[in-house]
Parts: C-alpha cells; structure tokens; sequence
C-alpha cells in the first residue's frame, strides 16, 4: 500500500512538473508571440510614420514647386503686360508725334499757299492796272479724257492753266504744263476771272 501511495504521488508529483513545464512553455511562446506581435506593430507604426511623412514632404515639394510656377505665370504675364504697355504708350508717342508734323505740315502748306495767293493778288492787281486781263476758256474731248483750257493773258504775260479728267478718274492740275495743286488752280483762276470782270 506505502508503495502504491508513493508512485501515486511520485506519479501525481510528475504530472505537476509536467504541467507546470509546459505552462511554463506556454508561458514563454506566449511571451515570444507578444514579442513578434509589438515588434511587427512597432515596425508597422515606423513605417506608416515614415510613408506619412514621405508623403507630406512629396505634397510640400509639389506645393512649392506649384507656387513657383504659379509666381513664374504671373511674372511673365506681369511683363507681358509692361511689354504692351510699353508699345501700346511708344505707338501712342509715335502716333501723337505723327499727327503733330502732319499737322505742321498742312499749316506750312496752307501758309505757303496763302502767301503765294497773295503774292499773285497783288502782281494780278498789278497788271490789272496796267493791261487789261483776257480769259480764253476751251473744253476738248481727247481718247480717254476731257481738257479744259484756261488761257489768262494781259499785255506780254500769258498763263495757260489745264484741268485734265480722266476717264477712270484721276484729276490733274496744271499752270504752264507745271504740276500744281486743285486748290491753287481754283484759287489762282478765281482771281483772274474776278479782276477780269472788274
């Protein structure tokens, strides 16, 4: 019976051991587990810190380089703008500058014509008193165009004045085969006329 009790115990005593051994196994797999579980979770949460802070460093570069083209754009159109500006105020010049010789030149133009106006009122006037003054006019038809002839003579001086009307439209002036303006023909013919009729 004392042996009996004894492998009883020793058995019990053995199944224990072996219980407590692997508790104690399963205790550390457990553990080892744990480990791999927080280490895999540490490596998991590095990499998802890095890949996030990759990803705002790449939006940031984009950004940046965003804000640079942008500054670029408005730069090149802000000297775009100062460009056309530029020529937009230089043709104006130009234009202004143009207008204003143009201008000088008409008013030279009209004081030549005027001085050269009076200048034949008073030599008309002049040989008005001393001869008197015969207008001849002609009108002839030629191929093309049509003459009208004005023959203004006073004693020894003679002018033949000629307007010549072309057929497709072109007017030409005259004072002795010499090229003059419409209006100096007409005004230059309306002061002979006038003094001839006085």
């Amino acid at each position: 019976a004392e042996k009996v009790r004894l492998e009883a115990e020793a058995k019990a005593k053995a199944d224990a051991d072996e219980k407590a051994r692997k508790e104690a196994l399963a205790k550390v797999e457990a553990e080892r587990l744990e480990q791999i579980a927080a280490e895999k979770a540490h490596k998991e949460a590095e990499a998802k810190a890095k890949a996030e802070a990759d990803e705002l460093a790449r939006q940031e570069v984009l950004a940046k380089a965003e804000a640079e083209r942008k500054e670029k754009i408005a730069a090149e159109i802000a000297q775009k703008e100062a460009e056309a500006k530029a020529k937009a105020e230089a043709d104006e010049m130009a234009r202004q500058e143009a207008l204003a010789k143009a201008e000088t030149e008409r008013l030279e133009k009209e004081a030549a014509e005027k001085a050269q106006q009076e200048k034949l009122q008073r030599e008309a006037e002049e040989l008005a008193k001393k001869n008197a003054i015969h207008i001849d006019e002609l009108q002839t038809e030629e191929q093309g165009k049509t003459i009208f002839k004005t023959s203004v003579s006073s004693g020894e001086i003679k002018h033949v004045y000629q307007k010549i009307v072309y057929n497709w439209g072109g007017v030409f002036y005259f004072k002795n085969e010499a090229n003059i303006t419409e209006t100096l023909y007409e005004q230059e013919l309306k002061i002979y006329r006038t003094l001839a009729k006085n």
